[in-house]
């Protein structure tokens, strides 16, 4: 996800530099920058990666994932509801209280609401990213790895 950190650092560098110096590194992106982010190139769902990178964005940024978060989430945690929304159910936080490793420890329940007409569609992009899961893949996490072309002829 290295290019996806460049993407948000760079549109956080720039936003701070252009700016008044009154910003904190913790307010919110305004509207104009995370459009500018979810319209970027490097992470259109027509690629693989590309729809990685947008489904890692829209699930950190509606469900104020942070850290490691989006890299523990299981495919079981995400939940279509009959409206077309969808629900994220995280079953602990990330404060020892337990963590990933204890999914009896109570935690979140993120709303992610139906999709709206003419706008950017949430839902369906993480519906396109859980249908191209293979049916027999055994790995509950949700994100799973993309091999490079390299990687596969190494073995690994």
């Amino acid at each position: 996800m290295e290019t996806l950190h460049e993407i948000f650092d760079g549109q956080i560098k720039q936003i701070q530099d252009n700016q008044d110096t009154s910003r904190k590194k913790t307010d919110a992106l305004e509207m104009c920058k995370i459009k500018t982010i979810l319209d970027s190139p490097n992470i259109q769902t027509d690629t693989p990666k590309g729809l990685t990178y947008h489904v890692w964005f829209w699930l950190t940024f509606l469900c104020n994932l942070r850290g490691g978060d989006p890299k523990r989430l299981k495919n079981s945690w995400i939940v279509l509801n009959e409206n077309h929304s969808i629900e994220v159910n995280i079953s602990c936080e990330k404060n020892n209280a337990g963590g990933a490793k204890n999914p009896y420890n109570s935690g979140r329940h993120n709303y992610i609401p139906p999709d709206l007409p003419n706008n950017y569609l949430p839902v369906a992009d993480i519906l396109l990213y859980q249908s191209k899961r293979l049916k027999n893949c055994k790995i509950s996490e949700f994100f799973l790895r993309i091999n490079t072309p390299q990687e596969i002829y190494h073995g690994n």
